[in-house]
């Protein structure tokens, strides 16, 4: 027949409770060695726990300083960073504005300047051949 986790429990519990009251029998000074043994742990788990609650506070108090700090020192300095970095990238928009613009320009002025001097060549070799018909009109004349 098997038996259930209850059962089981009760009968280990009752095996515990049947050594203790042998150890009881043997040994008179069982239970208040027993009591005592308690009394030091539970001693020694309140000085813990007390030792434990005190850095707590401590650390409680740092991480307070901390936030102080940041508060005082760190923050506004932030702040102004971050005014100082928002300033510089609407320059900085600007500047590229400014530039892209400057550079339309140029590349403007550099196509109008290739065409004055295609412009300047083509006139230039018209006149040339203009000036050679010339010498040779001249100079079949003087001959």
């Amino acid at each position: 027949m098997a038996e259930t986790a209850e059962e089981l429990d009760i009968k280990a519990l009752q095996g515990k409770q049947d050594k203790i009251k042998e150890l009881m029998r043997r040994d008179p000074k069982f239970i208040a060695r027993l009591i005592s043994q308690l009394d030091k742990q539970m001693h020694k788990m309140m000085l813990e726990k007390h030792k434990r609650s005190e850095e707590i506070k401590a650390d409680q108090a740092a991480l307070d300083k901390i936030d102080a700090s940041i508060s005082t020192h760190i923050q506004p300095c932030l702040t102004r960073l971050e005014q100082d970095i928002q300033y510089k990238q609407a320059l900085r928009e600007q500047v590229a504005g400014q530039l892209q613009g400057d550079m339309q320009r140029f590349k403007d002025m550099e196509r109008e300047a290739a065409a004055l001097i295609s412009k300047a060549r083509h006139a230039n070799s018209k006149l040339m051949v203009r000036a050679r018909k010339q010498l040779r009109i001249c100079s079949g004349q003087m001959f």
